[in-house]
């Protein structure tokens, strides 16, 4: 299990501080008006005045991708 939470980024000190983090961006990331699937969500701002944000970040993608195959996994 200790393995699996080191791989979840949850057996650390915690959140790196801003001296330590990367740079943003200097530009927008260029973003779809409209979601793919859902036709009509917007994907970028202004969203409607009853929507409140969640932002969900997984660090990279190889660590998602490990969390998913072991979940995956009987047990």
């Amino acid at each position: 299990m200790a393995k699996l939470m080191g791989m979840m980024g949850l057996g650390g000190d915690g959140i790196i501080g801003a001296s330590d983090a990367l740079p943003g961006r200097d530009a927008v990331m260029r973003v779809s008006e409209t979601h793919y699937v859902l036709k009509g969500n917007l994907m970028r701002e202004p969203f409607p005045e009853q929507l409140e944000r969640a932002v969900f970040a997984t660090g990279c993608f190889w660590g998602t991708e490990k969390v998913r195959l072991a979940r995956a996994l009987d047990g």
